[in-house]
Parts: structure tokens; sequence; C-alpha cells
């Protein structure tokens, strides 16, 4: 019996934030905010320090982490292990996010 490896869900959207931050959403619609703070230590990522090539972030084609260039990538499971959860997927709720404009809680 071979072992089988550890699948992380995919990336939908990518946001970048203030404070060398990404908002990143994946395929089970659960969102994570991920610090790149610490990346930026590494001379690699000295780049990002600039924050207009920070923002050029993108979603690698099928999902499997963003990138900024050939050489700038972080992979789906950095995000998914180390990102912080903002929301949980929620399965209860009848709308759509992209159908809420708000939600009045009284």
């Amino acid at each position: 019996m071979g072992i089988s490896p550890t699948t992380y869900p995919k990336i939908l959207s990518v946001i970048p934030l203030e404070n060398y931050r990404l908002q990143v959403t994946f395929s089970n619609h659960i969102t994570k905010v991920y610090d790149c703070s610490e990346l930026l230590t590494h001379p690699a990522f000295s780049s990002l320090h600039d924050p207009a090539i920070f923002r050029t972030v993108q979603v690698d084609q099928g999902g499997y982490g963003v990138f900024w260039n050939d050489d700038l990538d972080i992979s789906e499971s950095e995000l998914w292990l180390h990102g912080k959860t903002v929301n949980e997927k929620c399965t209860s709720f009848p709308y759509k996010p992209s159908e809420v404009s708000f939600v009045l809680m009284t």
C-alpha cells in the first residue's frame, strides 16, 4: 500500500492587502490571509518590498499557487497551511457571496 500525497484546495483568487499580506480564496470557498513579511527577509523575495510589485500578484494557472513573475511564487500548500482563516465555508446561508451586498445584524 503506497503513501498518497496530501492534496490541498486549489486557489480561486488572490488579493494583495496592506502590510505584505495576501487574501487567498480556495476552491473549498475558505478564505485565508497569508503574511508575506517573513518571506521578504529572503533575498529571492526582496523585490516584493516595492508595493507596486507586490500588488501584481496573480493566481497560477490551475490554482496551484500564486506568482509575481517567473522567479517569485508561493505554492497552494504553503498558503493553505500557514494562512490564517478569515471565514469558514458557510453551507447554511442561502445566498452566494456575490448576491449579497451587506447583512444587517440586529
